[in-house]
């Protein structure tokens, strides 16, 4: 009998960029291929509301930590990876904390899952857009060997691992970023507030 992976995924992400995010088991980048740009670290805020996005470097790594706080206060921390596909910068989403109750038992039960969103740019703002399931499901339904996945609960997984999950980006999205069918949402829009009082790098806006 085949077992329900129980998936975590925050809406978050797709509340604040309108769109649906699609969940990955596996990183779009290696340890290896993820660097530091203070250019993304410090406070952004959406320019259609006031939700806010804060990087901050990750502990001592080449990662950022990333808080999402909702027009409501209510806030997500993510581990994210920024690396290259193409020449074109991406940025990998992983949740670190999910800020609901559960007993521990419930809580290791259940899956975190990696995101993928591609950097337009960040000056003088900061312009992102998500890779969409919608979109993702609607490739995958007219090619269904396009990239490995299982379905959840009518949720499509992506399975595939990275070097897989690489080529499907670049050429479902980059390849085809002018198609109708490209497996990008909408570009959501951010404005620089403030620059994270933890980056010490001589680096300026």
């Amino acid at each position: 009998m085949k077992t329900k992976i129980k998936i975590m995924v925050f809406y978050l992400l797709a509340v604040i960029l309108g769109g649906c995010v699609q969940p990955s088991l596996h990183p779009l980048f290696t340890e290896n291929e993820v660097f530091y740009d203070p250019n993304l670290s410090g406070l952004w805020k959406a320019s259609d509301s006031n939700e806010t996005w804060h990087f901050s470097r990750f502990e001592e790594t080449n990662g950022y930590k990333l808080v999402i706080t909702q027009e409501d206060g209510k806030k997500g921390a993510f581990a994210a990876g920024l690396g290259k596909l193409e020449n074109t910068l991406f940025l990998d989403v992983y949740p670190i904390e999910s800020g609901e109750p559960g007993i521990d038992f419930y809580k290791e039960h259940l899956l975190g899952t990696h995101s993928f969103i591609m950097v337009l740019q960040m000056d003088p703002t900061l312009k992102i857009a998500i890779v969409d399931s919608e979109k993702v499901g609607k490739i995958i339904k007219a090619d269904p060997n396009v990239v490995r996945y299982e379905k959840v609960d009518d949720k499509i997984i992506l399975t595939a691992e990275t070097g897989e999950i690489q080529r499907f980006v670049v050429d479902c999205g980059i390849n085809a970023i002018d198609d109708a069918n490209s497996i990008f949402d909408e570009p959501a829009e951010f404005i620089w507030l403030a620059e994270d009082a933890n980056d010490n790098t001589d680096d300026e806006k």
